[in-house]
Order: structure tokens, then sequence, then C-alpha cells
């Protein structure tokens, strides 16, 4: 559903680390396109802010849910926490 392309990093406040997902194709859920306009450069803002409605809130929860007992780790991936 999500498999992000790639991870770019950013300390914020400078005590931070932070992993942000980028995303090279265009992702959908729940009849919503979501693209990543900066994908390719490591210095843009992030791209604008997409708010989901509660509805389309829970059938995410729902699908993260069912999805983290079939997550198996790629070669080079974290593992689940």
């Amino acid at each position: 559903m999500l498999a992000p392309e790639q991870f770019n990093s950013a300390f914020l406040q400078n005590h931070d680390l932070q992993a942000l997902p980028r995303y090279a194709s265009a992702r959908s859920f729940a009849g919503r396109v979501f693209e990543d306009l900066d994908v390719s450069s490591h210095q843009a803002a992030l791209s604008p802010v997409r708010l989901l409605t509660v509805e389309q809130q829970g059938r995410l929860a729902k699908r993260l849910r069912r999805a983290e007992g079939e997550w198996e780790p790629r070669e080079g991936s974290l593992s689940p926490a």
C-alpha cells in the first residue's frame, strides 16, 4: 500500500531525527490520489497537506491493522517495533 521508494532524513530542532518517506509514483487510498510532488528534491518543502475525512481515517486504521499481521521485511529494511 505505501512502500516508499526512499526515505529522506532530517534533524528537527537539532536533536530529533525524522525519517520522511518519499514516493516516486502516486498512491491512492479511499478514493483519494496522493502525489509526492517534491520526491526528486532533497531540499524541497513537503507537498501540501491533504487531510483525510473521519471515514477515510477509519478505513486507513483498519487497513494498517490488517497489514500489520502480514508485514514481512524487505532486505535492508527495519523490522517493525
